[in-house]
């Protein structure tokens, strides 16, 4: 085979569509932008000159991701889905070194990492799906390169605690770049941006395809501190995100107000659905 031996050995990335009425796997929005908030983006969409490059770095949704979450400029990597940008860390941080996750956990890490070429170690959690602290503190003391956590957890849905995630972040500090996945974490109220503050080696990873129902537009972005930042942008492919992408995230972030409270609607219906379960006999 003309390709390399680590692309024939993957069974790719697969996914088959099911027809229902409600629809959870994918762990998608529950319901559609309404359509006022629709045609507000359709309407500055008609501005867009289609035959120009979009600008390099999505600069104005980096503005507007920095005024947003009061961070700067140049600390956020925007990309055409979290997906590009774990992709751009592995190339960044991993090649010729190694990639360190938790099994079971999202299973891009170890996809990219298997399609790169990167040494691969997946440690798996506890039996109560807590960090197992010493099996990771062996392998990363003993390596280098990138470490993914996503946390909130996935697919198991725990919450590792930051006294926990510190001592991972002391023992990463010189030789590592640390991942902290918040895909989920406005379904959690936290953030780690505190940590990215404090530890130059750590990337907060966001999207836009959760809490604000833009998984069909394709838009994650890392927050990290602005030296790191600064290199993980280099291995991004240039243009890679378009005009459209750029003024339907936008035209999303600014109704912060309505997505704050579909966020508690769904937080309250994901309680209520607890409740219920936690009352059926099983036996």
């Amino acid at each position: 085979m003309p390709v390399r031996d680590e692309i024939d050995r993957l069974p790719g990335y697969t996914y088959k569509e099911y027809d229902a009425e409600v629809k959870l796997d994918q762990n998608e929005a529950p319901e559609d932008l309404p359509a006022n908030l629709k045609s507000a983006i359709f309407e500055k969409l008609k501005t867009v000159p289609l035959h120009r490059y979009p600008q390099l770095g999505a600069t104005d949704l980096q503005r507007t991701i920095a005024t947003y979450f009061n961070w700067p400029d140049d600390g956020i990597v925007v990309a055409g889905g979290s997906n590009i940008l774990i992709r751009s860390l592995i190339i960044a941080g991993a090649i010729g070194r190694s990639v360190v996750s938790v099994k079971p956990t999202f299973p891009i890490y170890s996809d990219q990492a298997r399609i790169l070429g990167t040494e691969l170690y997946e440690v798996p959690l506890n039996p109560d799906f807590s960090l197992p602290l010493a099996e990771l503190r062996d392998t990363l003391v003993s390596h280098t390169g990138v470490i993914f956590l996503a946390n909130p957890a996935a697919p198991t849905g725990n919450l590792f605690t930051q006294k926990k995630v510190e001592e991972l972040l002391e023992i990463t500090s010189k030789n590592w770049i640390f991942v902290i996945d918040e895909a989920y974490h406005q379904f959690a109220g936290t953030s780690a941006l505190p940590l990215v503050e404090r530890y130059p080696h750590v990337v907060s990873l966001r999207t836009l395809s959760k809490a604000y129902g833009l998984a069909g537009c394709r838009i994650g972005f890392a927050l990290a501190q602005p030296s790191l930042a600064t290199q993980i942008a280099k291995v991004g492919m240039p243009f890679s995100v378009s005009s459209l992408q750029v003024i339907t995230a936008q035209t999303v972030l600014e109704q912060d107000a309505f997505f704050k409270d579909r966020l508690k609607t769904t937080i309250a219906e994901r309680q209520r659905v607890i409740n219920r379960l936690n009352h059926l006999n099983l036996q």
